[in-house]
C-alpha cells in the first residue's frame, strides 16, 4: 500500500509538503480556515479535503 499512500504530519502553515498536485489532504486542526490557501497549491483541481475539528467548550 506504500505504493501508493504517503502520509506526512507535520504543521500545514508552516511547513513544506513533500508532494504536489496530491489526491487529498486531511487536517485535525481548530481552524482549518486558516489553512486553504496554502492546500491549493498541494491539491490537485479534482481532489478532495477532509477536515477534522475538535469541539472546544
Amino acid at each position: 500500500m506504500q505504493d501508493f499512500v504517503s502520509i506526512q504530519y507535520g504543521d500545514i502553515l508552516t511547513d513544506d509538503l513533500k508532494h504536489e498536485n496530491v489526491d487529498s489532504v486531511v487536517l485535525d486542526m481548530p481552524q482549518p480556515w486558516k489553512a486553504i490557501e496554502r492546500i491549493k497549491n498541494y491539491l490537485k483541481f479534482s481532489g478532495t479535503l477532509v477536515s477534522f475539528s475538535p469541539t472546544i467548550d
